[in-house]
């Protein structure tokens, strides 16, 4: 199952896979390849809408394989999150979560490259072992600034 062209780490500078459905965009990118079982890493870079409350931008980890039976999605019980945008917004617009998306991605880009461990972490094999960092934002919590 090993094939040389697919990296052992994903770093954020690719562009990962762009997936849209209703309130919430996703950015998927793979890390390194699937293991003995078939369980692929992935970093999810998840913006999404909720009312009341606004937009949010979270980055975890996540695994999946495809069997015969269809793909099973883990998620792993205590593994990382850290917040890494929120806009409030009282009413859902298109245009502001592709926006907030944009925003997300440019900011984890730019912390990758000043080489913050809340994210580079993230784009390793070893994030499947990542301590738990509850609801980590590396934002102050009273401005939302870094």
């Amino acid at each position: 199952m090993s094939d040389s062209s697919v990296p052992v780490n994903a770093a954020p500078t690719a562009e990962p896979e762009r997936r849209t459905e209703g309130r919430r965009i996703t950015g998927v990118w793979m890390v390194g390849q699937p293991d003995q079982k078939g369980w692929q890493q992935q970093v999810h870079l998840t913006v999404a809408y909720y009312k009341s409350h606004g937009y949010t931008a979270n980055l975890c980890v996540r695994h999946e394989r495809t069997t015969s039976l269809g793909t099973e999605i883990r998620f792993d019980v205590g593994s990382a999150t850290t917040r890494v945008d929120h806009q409030p917004g009282t009413r859902f617009h298109a245009a502001t979560l592709t926006r907030v998306y944009d925003t997300a991605l440019a900011t984890v880009r730019r912390r990758y490259e000043n080489n913050d461990d809340r994210i580079v972490a993230f784009f390793t094999l070893a994030a499947r072992d990542l301590t738990p960092l509850g609801t980590d934002t590396g934002l102050d919590e009273t401005t939302g600034a870094e």
